[in-house]
Parts: structure tokens; C-alpha cells; sequence
């Protein structure tokens, strides 16, 4: 899957009245808020709220949801009022959870002032864009949607990169979230970094020896398996014909397992 960009549709800018600082000057002067995105392991989307207090540079609040429509983000930022305050600015993009008339309403009652950032434009960038529109048959004919200023490559060679690119991003995202060292053997910058590579490298050659055994579960699981079989005489390919629960089952427990 490629990177992607939503399809076009008309969004009223909704100003703010008043002038909002630039910097804020105290706490509780100027708060920000915006979405995160992300993924589970299982392809689940996650959507993150996330506020910050800009003078404290404090991180108010971190909700994570599979759906945070604007009913949820006003159930967090009374949470957050009754907790450190009421902000006399908010500041965010314009995204519909936070452009929503129930928002504005609910922000005026309040007395805080929203203040919303405008959207990247096209007009502000000096070059000329290119718009790529991909059919992806695989994905159920799903459209998607690319922005280049390249106007020598074919479209489809432009949809390839970027599906690529996110691919590369997705696996190296996944390394993030599992690559995970208790300790490390030495405190030197030289040390710590033969370490991490070392690791990235191991869970390199896993992925690739997962992607050319085409084994059916996930990278976790083996992992757990190369665990539990730590000490035992079996070939690492052999693995990849097992399941979780038969790895177990190839001896009892073993204390020295705890170390690692």
C-alpha cells in the first residue's frame, strides 16, 4: 500500500475571533491539540489525541482510540479543564473533529477562543505539483492519490515508489515497537550503537527468512518460539513449520530462559 492522500472535498475555514499570540505567555495561555495516526500489529488504525500546554511545553494528554469522533475529543478536553484548567486559546488544525459546530459551541460556552491553523496549500509551494491518481486492482479497486513535482516518470512508476517507500516506513515502524534491549553491554556511544545494529540485524534476517518460507504468523510469535527453543538442538528453518504452542511443547521450562 502506498502513501495516500484523501480525497479532495470543500471544508469551510472557520476563523477565530480575536488575535491569537504567536508564543504563549503563561500556562494555561495557549493549549494545542492534533491527531496522531498509527497502526496495530494486526492492521488495526489508532487514532491519537494528543494536547500540549505550548508555554509549559507539558504533554497534557495522550487518548488512544479506534475512533475518536468530536464527541470523544470534548470528553477529553473536560477531563483536561477540570484537571489543570480552562485555556483562554486553543489552537489546532482543521480537521472535522475539531471544526465541528459542537466543538465551537461547546469551546465558546467556555470562553475559550479556537484558533485554526490554515491547511497546507498548494499556492504556497513555488514549484508545480502533479497529481497521480492510482487504481489499485489488488486492493479492491481502491483509488489512490499522489503528489510529485517529478513530470518525467510514468504514474505508475510514481504509485510503485510510493508504495515501496511506505512499505519501508511500516517495517521499520514495526521495528520501533518490538525491538526491545533490557541491557546494554557497555555505556560508550560505540558500544550502545554495535548493540542496536546488531539487533536491527537480527530482526532483519528474521523477517527475510519469514518472507521467503512464507511462514503464516506473525514475526511475535516466532520470535516467542526462537525463545523458548533457545537451548535446544533444532534447525532455526525448522521453526517456520511449527506452531506456537508445539514450540512449547518440545521441552519443559527452563529457568535460563528468564535471562533473556
Amino acid at each position: 500500500m502506498g502513501l495516500t492522500l484523501p480525497k479532495r472535498r470543500k471544508r469551510k475555514r472557520r476563523q477565530s475571533l480575536g488575535i491569537v499570540p504567536v508564543r504563549a505567555e503563561h500556562p494555561n495561555h495557549v493549549w494545542t491539540y492534533d491527531f496522531i495516526h498509527d497502526y496495530c500489529e494486526n492492521g488495526k488504525k489508532l487514532k491519537i489525541l494528543t494536547v500540549a500546554d505550548e508555554f509549559t511545553r507539558e504533554g497534557l494528554a495522550v487518548a488512544v482510540q479506534n475512533r475518536m469522533p468530536s464527541g470523544k475529543v470534548l470528553e477529553q478536553l473536560g477531563k483536561l479543564f477540570l484537571k489543570h484548567g480552562i485555556p483562554k486559546y486553543l489552537r489546532s488544525d482543521n480537521g472535522p473533529e475539531f471544526i465541528a459546530k459542537r466543538v465551537k459551541q461547546w469551546l465558546k460556552d467556555f470562553g475559550v477562543t479556537s484558533f485554526y491553523i490554515d491547511p497546507p496549500s498548494a499556492l504556497k509551494y513555488p514549484g508545480k505539483l502533479r497529481l497521480v491518481n492510482f487504481l489499485d486492482e489488488e486492493e479492491e479497486d481502491r483509488i489512490y492519490y499522489f503528489l510529485t513535482n517529478n513530470f518525467k516518470l510514468a504514474a505508475s512508476t510514481i504509485a510503485a515508489i510510493y508504495r515501496a517507500r511506505w512499505k519501508i516506513e511500516i517495517f521499520f515502524k514495526w521495528i520501533k515497537q518490538n525491538l526491545k534491549i533490557k541491557n546494554f553491554l557497555g555505556t560508550s556511544q560505540n558500544a550502545v550503537l554495535t548493540q542496536i545494529w546488531t539487533a536491527m540485524i537480527d530482526y532483519l534476517l528474521l523477517a527475510y527468512l519469514k518472507y521467503q518460507t512464507r511462514y503464516a504468523y506473525s514475526m511475535l510469535v516466532f520470535t516467542r518460539m526462537i525463545q523458548a527453543t533457545l537451548f535446544e538442538r533444532i534447525q532455526l528453518i525448522d521453526l517456520f513449520s511449527l506452531k506456537d504452542f508445539e514450540g512449547r511443547k518440545i521441552k519443559p521450562y527452563l529457568a535460563q530462559t528468564l535471562l533473556f
